[in-house]
């Protein structure tokens, strides 16, 4: 998650939730969710490209 969270930071430029929002954006992900923001839109492409959705 933490490794997730730095390469989300980057693509933000700097703008940033707190980790917190991280772990949400996965759990609503993972629990069948839609991305609702660019957080979890890129949390999604994370999952995705890891192979956990």
């Amino acid at each position: 998650m933490a490794e997730m969270a730095i390469e989300i930071v980057v693509k933000l430029n700097g703008d940033y939730p707190s980790f917190k929002n991280y772990v949400w954006a996965a759990q609503h992900l993972l629990n069948g969710g839609t991305p609702n923001n660019r957080v979890d839109e890129l949390v999604l492409e994370k999952l995705k490209s890891s192979g956990r959705l």
